[in-house]
């Protein structure tokens, strides 16, 4: 370490004996991690010490004095970078706007089995079944809508999430269905 680096750890971070020469590793004393790139130590302690000069600036009160462990660095790394990119909020909207995206609530039977499902292009998502799936009804609704469905219907739940054993109040349901709203040309007669 450079004596300036040297003199800083021993006046503002005593819980730390640094070393006097350095061989690629890091400058701590009992520390094992290799040095972080041209720094005379290790990752860590180098976020460390940048934490606590921050807070320093930031005239947080014995900010000097506070040590950061490395949960604690690696959570805080994590919220550094997530506040900076806006992750989080950036997540949020995408989820808020994905449950209100219209789209097509569509009922498919195979066998004994009924999915409620919610796609924004049903040509596409009905290749995605056998052929002899039944297309049974559609109306417009949202990621939100098909999930209150989900619920709705979850004592008839089959083996799968979107699954559910055919039943009179569900075809029930999808009999409304075909009277409230034109259906898709492929549902089924």
């Amino acid at each position: 370490m450079t004596s300036e680096t040297l003199e800083w750890v021993r006046r503002n971070r005593p819980d730390i004996e640094a070393v006097e020469e350095l061989d690629g590793a890091c400058g701590v004393k009992n520390c094992n991690r290799a040095q972080f790139e041209t720094f005379p130590i290790c990752e860590q302690h180098a976020f460390d010490i940048w934490l606590e000069v921050g807070f320093f600036r930031m005239d947080v009160s014995k900010a000097a004095g506070a040590h950061i462990r490395k949960g604690v660095v690696e959570k805080t790394k994590a919220e550094l970078i997530n506040e900076a990119l806006g992750i989080e909020k950036f997540k949020a909207e995408q989820r808020a706007n994905k449950m209100q995206a219209p789209g097509t609530i569509y009922y498919l039977q195979i066998e004994d089995k009924i999915k409620i499902g919610y796609t924004q292009d049903l040509g596409n998502r009905l290749k995605q079944y056998p052929p002899m799936a039944r297309l049974l009804a559609t109306h417009p609704g949202t990621f939100q809508l098909e999930a209150d469905m989900h619920r709705k219907f979850s004592v008839y739940l089959s083996d799968r999430r979107e699954w559910f054993v055919a039943n009179a109040e569900l075809t029930a349901h999808i009999e409304r269905i075909h009277k409230d709203f034109k259906q898709d040309k492929r549902v089924a007669a």
